[in-house]
């Protein structure tokens, strides 16, 4: 059986694959591809992310024909995505950012300070 290609978890039962470490051959990126589902399925991951880079795009064929989807591209990448899980929410590429503020002072002039649970992120 091939090596499963790099990745790290998402927050979110994610697995978020390393595009750095994508090899060069569709061949063999076909073969890691269908380890690594095989393997991430089995460890009860929900969803696929992968950033394929513009000077890898051979791979992208590989892919799609794996059940990957097009989520969305820049200059110089693509990403696709798949849910290993049926129903597994994958949100859309977002268009927009709103940001909210405030500011909570108590009677003795402390602040409240608020973190986001998650950060940016794949």
């Amino acid at each position: 059986m091939a090596e499963i290609l790099e990745f790290k978890p998402n927050p979110f039962n994610g697995a978020v694959v390393d595009s750095s470490e994508l090899p060069n051959d569709p061949n063999v990126f076909e073969a890691r591809l269908a380890a690594s589902m095989e393997q991430w399925s089995a460890d009860g991951y929900l969803t696929i992310w992968l950033n394929i880079p513009k000077a890898k795009s051979a791979l992208i064929p590989k892919a799609i024909d794996r059940g990957f989807d097009f989520h969305h591209t820049g200059d110089d990448y693509i990403l696709l995505t798949h849910r290993i899980v049926e129903g597994s929410q994958i949100p859309p590429f977002a268009t927009h950012y709103i940001g909210i503020g405030g500011v909570v002072l108590t009677p003795e002039k402390e602040l409240l300070l608020v973190r986001e649970k998650y950060g940016v992120g794949g």
